[in-house]
């Protein structure tokens, strides 16, 4: 069947096909774009923006508070003063494990990898206090692969009820905010983290079966606020017993160093300024969390980077269907909206999706869908320019100032300008037409019909008179027939004159007008 559609309607068809087809080129690269942002979101510095929204949040909303069954021994500066320098002897723990006998567990955050040849019976002495004690926890340090790269002695490894690593690593902008919980070599555990160490010589075996049952992915710490926040007391303090024995009972107890260039510290979401916290409260909050089991989860890649996607294609999808004006309100409320969703489910199922990736996508959703959509209708617009010039009649060339290689406009605005203009002339043809017919109409059907009606009464005549000389009946209707046919053929060459000068360019140079008017008023 013939295509019985008008010129109008293909035109809207073909720049309606273009536009979808932009649609769709910049809809696959926007989405493929915030794939590649969250997959590598690392290597392209994308994760820059998720952490500063993560420590925002995690600073403004208290996700935990600090059980009072943790309480830290720590070695400060009044006990380095009251002890004597740093490091002590190994005895002084072993005394200080005779006056922790109440407590549930006791971790030290020391690392106790070498013997003092000084003192060569000290290690020894603190092994038989650990055993005494029976719940004790030494830490050691572990490589990439989970092996045991550093720890301690052998007498006080066989004197510890539990060995657990207290490597801790720091995202790339050098803050610290997750943890592993184990290591796995070939598919079994080969060492596990600090705290479920000390859950597990604590015997709270659920909670070190929760935290060791985790997915082999780093878990977010839920912190219980910032530096100090956790119940401290002083090393010599302790030692000297200033604090009743009851103090401790069924505690979970870290030893550790807190006095300034002593032991690490690391910078967290919840440190203000540059306030560091030390390696022993970043293993309280650990334990604080395993306790409770409130772990920040999040998603792997390829989850989080496939929900990277549904914002940005629902702001594609907007900027398509709507005008300008609602689809750039609607863009900046999605990106609000999806900021507010992270923050939501952060804030309540403690689950953190980084909307960084988003983010960029939605923004930049609106001004390459303008680009495109500005593009696609400069190409109609243009190829319409071509068809237009192509059938306009030699007149419009004429007066056109514009060359076939001026024909492509560089900007939009440039192009619709230029296809009014070259509407505008097309509709004066049309006007010039149809003022042609109706001279054609009027003026020349008037001689013509004059020259009907003298032949007409030429025949009457000779058909009334057959007796009568028929030369004079002709020769008094010729000179009618002659002057309406001179008449008609004045106007036959003026038409043709005009068409003449219509189709050849005029050359315009400058004349003296009153020479002009002189020669025309000498011609009348």
């Amino acid at each position: 069947m013939a295509d019985q559609s008008t010129p109008d309607t293909a035109l809207a068809r073909r720049l309606h096909q273009r536009i979808l087809r932009e649609w769709r080129a910049t809809t696959l690269l926007l989405l493929a774009l915030v794939f590649c942002l969250s997959w590598f979101a690392d290597q392209t510095g994308i994760s820059r923006l998720n952490h500063y929204i993560y420590d925002q949040l995690v600073d403004r909303a208290p996700l935990t508070t600090p059980s009072s069954d943790i309480v830290i021994v720590v070695i400060d500066e009044s006990s380095i003063e009251e002890l004597g320098f740093w490091p002590w002897r190994r005895t002084l723990h072993g005394q200080l494990l005779n006056q922790l006998g109440a407590a549930r567990v006791v971790g030290f955050d020391l690392l106790f990898s070498e013997s003092n040849p000084a003192y060569p019976h000290d290690e020894a002495s603190l092994a038989r206090a650990m055993e005494k004690h029976g719940r004790v926890t030494l830490p050691h340090v572990v490589d990439a692969t989970g092996q045991v790269a550093t720890g301690p002695v052998p007498v006080l490894k066989q004197a510890a009820a539990e060995l657990g690593y207290i490597n801790i690593d720091a995202d790339s902008d050098g803050v610290l905010r997750s943890v592993m919980p184990y290591h796995k070599e070939q598919g079994s555990l080969s060492s596990m983290h600090f705290a479920a160490a000390m859950l597990r010589a604590g015997n709270n075996q659920s909670a070190a079966k929760r935290l060791l049952e985790q997915a082999p992915l780093p878990l977010n710490i839920t912190w219980a606020g910032p530096p100090a926040s956790f119940t401290m007391v002083p090393y010599h303090a302790v030692l000297h017993g200033h604090y009743p024995t009851t103090f401790f009972d069924h505690k979970y107890v870290l030893v550790g160093a807190w006095s300034a260039g002593l032991g690490d510290r690391f910078i967290t979401p919840t440190s203000k300024g540059s306030t560091a916290m030390a390696g022993v409260e970043v293993l309280a909050n650990v334990l604080n969390a395993s306790i409770h089991d409130r772990w920040i989860r999040r998603p792997n890649t390829l989850v989080t980077a496939l929900l990277a996607l549904l914002p940005v294609f629902l702001a594609a999808v907007l900027c398509r269907r709507l005008s300008p004006q609602r689809a750039f309100g609607l863009c900046v409320a999605i990106i609000g909206g999806t900021l507010a969703l992270s923050a939501g489910i952060f804030l309540s199922l403690l689950w953190w999706w980084p909307p960084a990736a988003s983010l960029v996508g939605c923004a930049l959703a609106y001004p390459v869908w303008s680009w495109r959509s500005q593009h696609a209708a400069l190409n109609h617009v243009n190829a319409e320019l071509e068809l237009l010039q192509a059938e306009q009649p030699a007149d419009t060339h004429r007066v056109s100032t514009t060359t076939k290689g001026q024909t492509k406009q560089s900007t939009l605005a440039a192009g619709i300008e230029q296809l009014h203009r070259t509407i505008e002339r097309t509709r004066q043809a049309r006007q010039r037409l149809e003022a042609m017919l109706r001279f054609l109409s009027h003026d020349m059907r008037a001689p013509l019909n004059a020259i009907l009606a003298v032949c007409h009464m030429a025949r009457e005549q000779q058909q009334s008179a057959r007796q009568s000389h028929e030369p004079e009946a002709v020769s008094t209707a010729l000179p009618q027939l002659e002057r309406y046919a001179g008449q008609t053929l004045e106007l036959v060459d003026g038409l043709v004159d005009l068409g003449r000068a219509e189709a050849n360019k005029l050359s315009l140079v400058p004349v003296d007008l009153v020479d002009q008017l002189i020669q025309c008023c000498d011609d009348i």
